[in-house]
């Protein structure tokens, strides 16, 4: 993080520009470009975190230098149009955080399960009250579905 980006800022507002500057480096690095060299990224999505105790992550890593970031699976979505409808869908108050920030707080309730081997996907639930959103990835963190119960 650049140093000006701490000597402007106090208390939250260092918070916010840390987390705004690392979804901009994951976003950067799902469409396969390293946010520090530019090199080439891939993306996994650990089966371990698949448990529906633990939060389901994703692992981006360059193939060139040793950028490496493990990221809640929905945080590295947000960017997706089709999840940030399906989060507005089911009343998550995404206006109340910006950027998805703080995520475990807005979304206190995300589990994750294999839901095919062959091929590989895996099925993200969000609950938010009375509602349900599940986002059906592949294990390159490609979305493959989304829909509301």
């Amino acid at each position: 993080f650049p140093k000006n980006g701490i000597a402007v800022r106090e208390g939250e507002g260092i918070y916010k520009a840390l987390y705004d500057r690392m979804m901009h480096h994951v976003g950067l690095a799902r469409t396969g470009q390293c946010p520090s060299c530019a090199g080439i990224t891939s993306v996994t999505v650990p089966r371990g975190r698949l448990d529906e105790d633990s939060t389901p992550t994703a692992e981006m890593t360059c193939k060139t230098c040793s950028w490496f970031v493990t990221v809640d699976i929905v945080s590295a979505l947000q960017f997706e149009p089709q999840v940030t409808s399906v989060l507005f869908d089911i009343g998550l108050p995404l206006t109340e955080s910006s950027s998805m920030r703080a995520t475990e707080q807005v979304l206190p309730d995300v589990t994750g399960h294999v839901s095919s081997d062959d091929p590989f996907r895996a099925m993200i639930s969000i609950a938010y009250k009375d509602t349900v959103a599940e986002i059906t990835v592949d294990d390159e963190l490609r979305v493959c579905s989304v829909a509301v119960k």
